[in-house]
């Protein structure tokens, strides 16, 4: 029950401190999409362009989809690299920590969900993006070659955010984080799939 409850603070948390930014950034991402891959005719001026998203994303199940990666991709990078401090020593913990508890260095043992964080920091991502790009990623493919695909893809974007803190100095460089994306993103191809063949069977 403790350990629901530090995540649920947690995740709330990140929601509040990065919220508004992420909805900016996903607004203007979800523009650049819908004038760019969708060549969606919008005419001139604020009002019109407001008006063809709004339009698109009433009508279209993936332009409501594409969105919710760009907020998801959004709170990513600012969870893990727009929203950090700078660390002096990004290699001071390198293996990170696998489990649950963590002791300091006076050998005392408290709770910690940064695994469980970093597990459904990917997780809901690979989710929308498998089906947003569904008939690319998962039409006529089988279940262990959508899983290596989304492990694929969880653990390069984990491996490029890792790099990054490393080289700008923010956040720490750990390979426990690159293990819990990576599971992340098995998890979330896992549920697109099985979503994906439980609509099909429905139909």
């Amino acid at each position: 029950m403790q350990i629901i409850a530090v995540i649920l603070k947690d995740v709330l948390t990140a929601l509040y401190q990065f919220f508004f930014p992420s909805l900016i950034l996903t607004f203007l991402g979800s523009f650049f999409y819908l004038h760019c891959a969708a060549s969606m005719e919008t005419g001139t001026g604020a009002r019109a362009a407001f008006s063809a998203w709004k339009r698109a994303f009433l009508t279209s199940l993936t332009f409501r989809r594409v969105t919710a990666l760009a907020f998801f991709l959004s709170m990513i990078l600012f969870r893990t690299l727009l929203g950090r401090s700078v660390t002096a020593n990004p290699l001071k913990t390198v293996i990170g920590n696998f489990g649950i508890w963590v002791t300091n260095a006076k050998g005392v043992r408290s709770l910690t969900t940064e695994g469980v964080e970093n597990i459904f920091l990917t997780m809901p991502f690979l989710l929308f993006l498998l089906l947003a790009f569904e008939d690319r990623f998962m039409k006529g493919k089988t279940l262990g070659t959508v899983l290596l695909k989304s492990v694929k893809i969880a653990f390069l974007l984990s491996l490029a955010i890792e790099c990054l803190q490393l080289l700008l100095h923010l956040g720490y460089f750990q390979l426990s984080d690159l293990f819990h994306n990576t599971l992340g993103g098995f998890l979330g191809g896992l549920i697109a799939w099985t979503y994906a063949r439980l609509k099909k069977g429905k139909r």
